[in-house]
This record gives C-alpha cells, sequence and structure tokens, in this order.
C-alpha cells in the first residue's frame, strides 16, 4: 500500500463499512484479508435486531459471539467491541465481563479501554 510505503506509519485503523454478512454486499472479509489487520474492533448495533434496510426481510443481524467467531474463521483476532447504541444505559461491564474483551459505547463512554487493548496488543 502506498500510503504504509510513504507514510511508515506506526498504526493504520482501516474503517470497515459494514457487517461482514450484510446482505447489500460484501464488506468486511476484504478489509480483513487484504488489509492484513492485526486486531479487529468489532462494532455492533445491539439495537437493531435486523439489518438496516432488510427488516421486512427479517434478516437477522448474528450475535456479537457469533461475529467473533467469524471474525477468528479469518485468522483474525477480535480485541475490543463498541456498541452502536443510542441507550446510555446499556450495561457494557456485563457484556465485557461476558466476552472477556474491552466493551464500550463511544456514544456515551470514554474509549480509553480501546486505545489501551490497542496499545497492548497492536504496538506492543
Amino acid at each position: 500500500m502506498e500510503c504504509d510505503a510513504i507514510s511508515q506509519p506506526e498504526l493504520m485503523l482501516i474503517e470497515g463499512q459494514s457487517s461482514l454478512r450484510n446482505p447489500s454486499g460484501p464488506c468486511g472479509s476484504e478489509l480483513l484479508l487484504a488489509g492484513d489487520v492485526s486486531g479487529v474492533i468489532l462494532v455492533h448495533a445491539i439495537d437493531r435486531d435486523y439489518f438496516e434496510g432488510f427488516e421486512e426481510l427479517k434478516l437477522p443481524i448474528p450475535s456479537i459471539e457469533e461475529e467473533i467467531k467469524l471474525i477468528a474463521s479469518y485468522g483474525k483476532k477480535t480485541i475490543a467491541v463498541c456498541i452502536n447504541s443510542d441507550n446510555k444505559d446499556f450495561d457494557t461491564q456485563a457484556l465485557a465481563d461476558q466476552l472477556d474483551l474491552p466493551v464500550v459505547n463511544p456514544i456515551f463512554e470514554n474509549v480509553v479501554p480501546i486505545i489501551k487493548v490497542i496499545k497492548e496488543t497492536i504496538l506492543q
């Protein structure tokens, strides 16, 4: 990648555009593989039951655990989870304990746990 060759950054963040299983088309696997990512921060729309734009087809959004397993099947490690939710009362700590991963709702919570895990796992 030209950016890497010219800038030689210590860290590159690659923003995904959609879920790995989004029915609107391929979005994530190419980034995981072609980008040769060192870790994944999974963003999950916890308040939605179905993929946006496909509600009438009732295409369910897989659970966070299923998405983490799918990411692992590509040989990539999920290092943290961000919750996409307008619910400021969502219990991210309970989910973090369940997954044994840092979990934050970046709309309402400090993202320091995400920065910390990036430093510990990728920038070591």
